[in-house]
């Protein structure tokens, strides 16, 4: 994460969420060097996973002359790999309108609707009452990632089959920053999942699910957790020594 956000106005804030979401897909691209694809206009990222965020294309720039040759490329690059649906994404300072004329050829529509939230960092509630016998661990182990993508797959509630494509694919992202999981346990049991992401000048959470509707407070306590590791690991390696 090269910088650190602090506009925290309306716009400044969705900006910094498009920007981590890209960085995301970056780091999902480079994480598998056999399929990674990225140039200085282009970064396009593949998983065995079903869904559209999974497969894609980040856009860094205007479109050019050779535009249309490479969406062509991709479509059957995609095909090829028997996915039927693949985004294509757009970097903050790209508008609707810059490429917008060239992708509708393809059959590409335009969705704005992607959930977002965010909060200043200093100002976290931390005072909160912590609910009894829920403890944060840090997913660091194969074995804490197959229980993580378990209880992911159940709170969204994804067919179970898709478990295998899911662990393969986060084990791929790696447990080191920029990317850490983390698991809730109620009682000894893994009731809750958060993933961390630090990019674009902001931490996302993209991932965050519970196992059961009724516990999205203690899905909020392990995001919360995760955010109070990072900046007590933020406040270790930048005190002078």
């Amino acid at each position: 994460m090269d910088t650190i956000q602090t506009d925290v106005s309306d716009q400044a804030l969705v900006t910094a969420i498009r920007a981590n979401l890209c960085d995301v897909f970056r780091h999902m691209s480079r994480s598998d060097p056999v399929n990674h694809f990225e140039n200085e206009r282009f970064v396009r990222w593949y998983t065995s996973l079903e869904h559209p965020w999974f497969n894609g294309v980040l856009c860094t720039d205007l479109p050019t002359d050779d535009a249309e040759s490479f969406i062509e490329e991709t479509i059957k690059y995609f095909h090829k790999k028997q996915v039927a649906v693949f985004t294509w994404w757009l970097e903050p300072h790209l508008k609707r309108s810059d490429w917008e004329s060239v992708l509708s050829k393809y059959g590409f529509g335009f969705s704005d609707d992607t959930p977002g939230m965010a909060i200043v960092l200093s100002e976290l509630n931390e005072s909160m009452a912590k609910r009894q016998g829920l403890e944060i661990r840090v997913v660091e182990d194969e074995n804490a990632m197959h229980t993580w993508v378990n209880i992911f797959v159940k709170g969204y509630g994804l067919p179970l089959d898709w478990e295998d494509q899911i662990f393969e694919t986060w084990m791929k992202l790696g447990f080191d920053f920029p990317m850490h999981n983390y698991l809730g346990y109620l009682n000894g049991e893994p009731v809750s999942t958060s993933c961390l992401f630090l990019g674009g000048g902001a931490d996302f959470d993209p991932f965050a699910r519970s196992a059961r509707d009724e516990i999205s407070s203690r899905r909020s306590a392990v995001f919360r957790n995760g955010i109070q590791r990072l900046q007590k690991a933020w406040i270790q390696t930048s005190m002078p020594d």
